[in-house]
């Protein structure tokens, strides 16, 4: 179980994360879970991966995004276009997940449905491309099929918390920057208060500790960095004080008594 949620910004890209992993049986029944478990993965500080769903595949993916940096000709970049580098990163998806797919067909007469466990997954990447003002969020489908993150729609989520997470950023979208992209600033707050709701909401499969990371410029480069625990504690300060304030209005509002008389 998982919830990863990634926010285009104006100046660069938040990705955050739920932090508890679940171990389960071949039949699907959980046995225990972990709370201990960084779900966003950094790739040569330039590029950020998050899978919900198998953690090998989400390995394997880690492997071939780092080989493909690994193998670059020298100089020259790793993905010249957005083009490039989603046909690059959808075919290194499905290098694994086809024979994932084609065994877990073969697999379904003996074992029963609850092979799809193994291969049901989403995957996000935020990644840059050569000579780009901005950096790039793509979601990946089940079928490894890509769909960028727009200035029209600035979210997404993945993962078995995405049903009560989607309402929500919708909800921060509408309050805060209903027009244009957030900034990075805002894009931290709406990630991290996204997941407290959901964590705090939602009855299970998802937990503590969160994780965010940015793509963000530092020296006049595009870095992918994760945000220390003290930085994301003073955020909960501000979302704790968000909060009260609007408890506060709401009680005010329904304990004033009407201006008017009330119609017979």
């Amino acid at each position: 179980m998982t919830l990863i949620i990634g926010i285009k910004c104006e100046d660069g890209i938040v990705v955050g994360a739920d932090g508890m992993a679940t171990y389960g049986t071949p039949g699907g029944q959980t046995t225990i879970k972990q709370q201990t478990v960084k779900k966003l993965q950094i790739i040569r500080d330039q590029v950020i991966l998050g899978v919900a769903g198998p953690v090998g595949l989400g390995q394997s993916y880690f492997n071939e995004i780092d080989a493909a940096f690994e193998n670059k000709p020298k100089g020259k970049p790793i993905w010249p276009t957005t083009g490039a580098a989603r046909g690059a990163l959808q075919d290194a998806m499905r290098r694994h997940a086809k024979p994932a797919f084609e065994m877990a067909v073969a697999a379904q007469p003996v074992l029963g449905n609850a092979v799809a466990l193994e291969v049901d997954h989403g995957s996000l990447v935020a990644y840059t491309v050569s000579g780009s003002t901005t950096p790039c969020l793509t979601q990946f489908s089940r079928l490894c099929l890509p769909e960028d993150v727009t200035t029209f729609l600035p979210f997404v989520s993945i993962g078995s918390g995405q049903a009560s997470a989607d309402p929500f950023l919708a909800f921060v979208r509408r309050l805060f920057w209903p027009e244009n992209l957030p900034t990075m600033s805002q894009g931290v707050l709406a990630a991290l208060w996204t997941l407290r709701y959901c964590i705090d909401s939602q009855a299970s499969g998802i937990g503590d500790p969160i994780q965010i990371v940015t793509l963000q410029r530092e020296n006049g480069t595009w870095k992918a960095i994760e945000l220390p625990e003290e930085e994301l504690r003073e955020d909960g300060v501000m979302i704790e004080a968000m909060e009260s304030e609007m408890k506060k209005y709401i009680e005010m509002a329904f304990s004033a008594k009407p201006s008017t008389p009330m119609p017979a």
